[in-house]
């Protein structure tokens, strides 16, 4: 197993923050040289743009992945209204930020200390980055993702409401999605749910290798 740590997400750290395609190829690259193996992409919240990017990358070089999952969100609608400007965020203070965040779980924390001033810049850079990546999906109309997919949500998550509705927006970027809800789980389920997490993912990669 491996896990993503993307530049400019580290309190104290140099890096700069960079765009959902960059991270993506560097993904991508670590993927080619590191990965031998049956391949299974796991992306939550705005994670998941990277996911995408990243899957889309591996299919052009006809790489086959076994499986992707898209957590805790769904592609952003009306991005097309919006174009390449939107930022949902540009007109909400920070104390607002942190509140919405605190609502979503994220331990409470005061806005005067390094950590509250880090996960605001890269909470306003990240949404920002996830909307702007799908508008550009909409207007370049790259293939459909091939590999299945799994939408997994929380049953108490705000953001993805009215999910046994919405988590057909997933149809926007692949041809094959399947929902899987967590039962009393909140936005943040990766800590709170990883055992029922695991187990759904063990068990679909057992019915794909079954299948094929």
């Amino acid at each position: 197993m491996f896990a993503v740590n993307i530049p400019g997400h580290d309190i104290g750290g140099s890096d700069n923050l960079l765009s959902v395609e960059e991270v993506a190829q560097m993904v991508y690259q670590e993927i080619l040289n590191g990965i031998r193996g049956k391949i299974v992409l796991y992306g939550h919240c705005v994670g998941n743009a990277m996911l995408v990017e990243t899957a889309r990358l591996l299919e052009k070089e006809n790489i086959d992945i076994e499986m992707i999952i898209f957590g805790a969100i769904f592609p952003p609608k009306l991005v097309r209204l919006y174009e390449n400007y939107i930022d949902p965020w540009m007109l909400r203070s920070d104390s607002k930020i942190i509140s919405y965040l605190n609502s979503l779980g994220l331990p409470k924390t005061s806005l005067d200390n390094e950590y509250a001033s880090f996960i605001i810049r890269a909470f306003r850079h990240d949404a920002r980055s996830f909307y702007r990546y799908f508008y550009k999906r909409s207007v370049q109309k790259p293939p459909l993702i091939k590999a299945p997919c799994l939408c997994v949500v929380g049953e108490n998550d705000a953001i993805t409401k009215e999910y046994l509705k919405k988590y057909r927006k997933w149809n926007t970027c692949c041809t094959d999605i399947k929902l899987f809800v967590l039962p009393n789980a909140d936005h943040y389920f990766i800590n709170s749910h990883a055992k029922e997490l695991a187990e759904i993912i063990n068990c679909e990669m057992k019915r794909i290798s079954y299948l094929t």
